[in-house]
C-alpha cells in the first residue's frame, strides 16, 4: 500500500515538501509517498513541472485548460483511476473546488482509506455566503477523516464549520527555506555585480506577486506615491505577471523609484530578496502568502497586510515586520515609513528575527506535523473510535 498526496499545478517550491514527508512516510510507516499532480497545459503560474525524486513516487497528468483540470469531468475519472490502481492507504487531497480532489475524497470514503483534506483558505480570506458554508460543513464532515491546514486563522475557520478540533493539524504552509537562503547568502556576497547585472536601487520596497486584482498593487502604487510625498527615499521594485500588468506600468509611469520587472525563476527570484531592504505584500485577498515565507528565509523583515492569512504567525509587529490595513492609502504608507526610517543596524535585527521565525516553518516541522496527522488518524481508524467519540465511519 501507499500513501497518497494529489496536487494540481505544483511548482518547485512543493518539491521540498513532498521530499520531506516521503522520508518520513518510508522511515516510519514503511510506505512508499506517491505525489499524483494534475497539470493545465495553460496555467496561471510560470512555474515548470515537477521532476521524479528518490522520495517519492510521481505519477502525472494534463490537461489543456486550466479549467479543465479544476472542474473537468475526465480529470476527476484521471485521479479516481490513479486511486484504483495504487489502493493507498490515505489520501491527502488539497482543497474542495476542484473537482477531482472532491472525488478522491469520495473514492477514500467508499474503499476505507483515511481522508485527509489540506487547505489554506480562512474566513476573513473572502466573502462569505451562508448556503455556502452550510454545503461545506456538510461536505467536511461527510469526506474528511481530518484536515491539514496553514495555521491559526483557517483552523478557526474549520472550526466554524464545526469540524472536530481533535481531526486538525497546522503546518502545511511551508518553503524550502535552505534553498532561499543560501542563494540569497550568495546574493549578497556578489551584490555589486547583480545590482548591476539587474539595474536595482540600493534601498528598496519589493513586492512580489501575480498582477491581478487581489494583490492590490495599483493601490500600493498609489500609497508609494504619497510615502514620497512624506519625505520616503526608497525605491519600490515589483516582479510578477498576470491581467493587471499594463494597468500596473499605466499607474507607475512617470515615476523612475517604480521598476517593474518579469516573473522570476525559482533559482533568480532569491536574488531580487537578497538585495531587497524589504518584502512589502499588500494584498486584499490571500490565503497564506509564500512569498513572506521566501522573504523571511533571506533574512527580510517584513511588511504584510491584514488580509493575508500568514499574518498572525509569520510578521510580528515591531520584531520583524509591521502589518497594515490594504484598504488604507495612509496606513499603507505609514508602514513604509516605519522601515525606511530606521537605520541599517535596526533593519538587520528585524531580519535576523525573520530568520528565527521562520526557521519553525520548515519542510521538515510540516513533515513531522503531517505524520502525527496521519499515524492519529491511522490509530483512530483501528481503534476503530474517532477523536470526536464516535466511529469514523458514522462521520460520513
Amino acid at each position: 500500500m501507499t500513501i497518497v498526496q494529489l496536487v494540481a499545478n505544483p511548482g518547485p517550491f512543493n518539491l521540498a515538501r513532498y521530499r520531506a514527508f516521503g522520508h518520513l512516510c518510508q522511515s516510519e510507516l514503511a510506505q512508499d509517498l506517491v505525489v499524483v499532480a494534475g497539470y493545465s497545459q495553460r496555467r496561471k503560474y510560470l512555474w515548470g513541472e515537477i521532476g521524479d525524486d528518490a522520495s517519492f513516487h510521481l505519477v502525472k497528468f494534463h490537461c489543456d485548460q486550466e479549467r479543465e483540470l479544476f472542474y473537468g469531468r475526465a480529470a476527476a475519472i484521471r485521479a479516481v483511476t490513479c486511486l484504483e490502481e495504487l489502493k493507498p492507504l490515505a489520501v491527502f487531497a488539497v482543497g474542495y473546488r476542484i473537482r477531482f480532489m472532491r472525488e478522491a475524497a469520495r473514492w477514500s470514503r467508499r474503499q476505507g482509506a483515511v481522508s485527509v483534506h489540506v487547505n489554506e483558505t480562512w474566513k476573513g480570506d473572502k466573502p462569505r455566503y451562508w448556503p455556502v458554508e452550510l454545503y461545506k460543513r456538510w461536505l467536511c464532515r461527510s469526506l474528511y477523516d481530518g484536515m491539514f491546514l496553514g495555521g491559526w486563522r483557517q483552523v478557526e475557520y474549520y472550526a466554524g464549520l464545526h469540524f472536530p478540533s481533535g481531526r486538525m493539524w497546522r503546518g502545511y504552509n511551508v518553503v524550502d527555506n535552505k534553498h532561499f537562503r543560501e542563494l540569497s547568502g550568495e546574493a549578497r556576497r556578489l551584490a555589486d555585480d547583480w545590482r548591476a547585472r539587474l539595474s536595482l536601487p540600493e534601498e528598496y520596497f519589493l513586492c512580489v506577486a501575480r498582477f491581478s486584482r487581489e494583490k492590490n498593487i495599483p493601490r500600493l502604487i498609489a500609497a508609494f506615491n504619497r510615502y514620497q510625498e512624506r519625505g520616503g527615499t526608497w525605491s519600490l521594485v515589483l516582479v510578477g505577471e498576470g491581467p493587471q500588468r499594463e494597468a500596473i506600468e499605466r499607474s507607475a509611469a512617470g515615476n523612475p523609484s517604480i521598476l517593474i520587472y518579469p516573473w522570476q525563476a525559482y533559482e533568480t527570484i532569491p536574488v531580487f530578496y537578497a538585495l531587497a531592504s524589504c518584502l512589502i505584500l499588500p494584498s486584499v485577498s490571500e490565503p497564506w502568502g509564500l512569498v513572506v515565507n521566501e522573504a523571511m528565509a533571506c533574512g527580510l523583515p517584513v511588511a504584510v497586510s491584514q488580509k493575508c492569512g500568514c499574518q498572525p504567525e509569520l510578521c510580528w509587529r515591531g520584531i520583524n515586520g509591521y502589518d497594515f490595513s490594504p484598504y488604507n492609502l495612509e496606513d499603507i504608507a505609514e508602514a513604509m515609513l516605519y522601515f525606511s526610517r530606521k537605520d541599517a543596524r535596526e533593519l538587520r535585527e528585524m531580519g535576523i528575527a525573520s530568520s528565527a521565525i521562520i526557521d519553525r516553518f520548515t519542510p521538515e516541522i510540516a513533515a513531522a506535523a503531517q505524520m502525527d496527522c496521519l499515524r492519529t488518524l491511522l490509530d483512530a481508524r483501528a481503534q476503530p473510535v474517532s477523536l470526536a467519540g464516535k466511529p469514523l465511519e458514522a462521520v460520513a
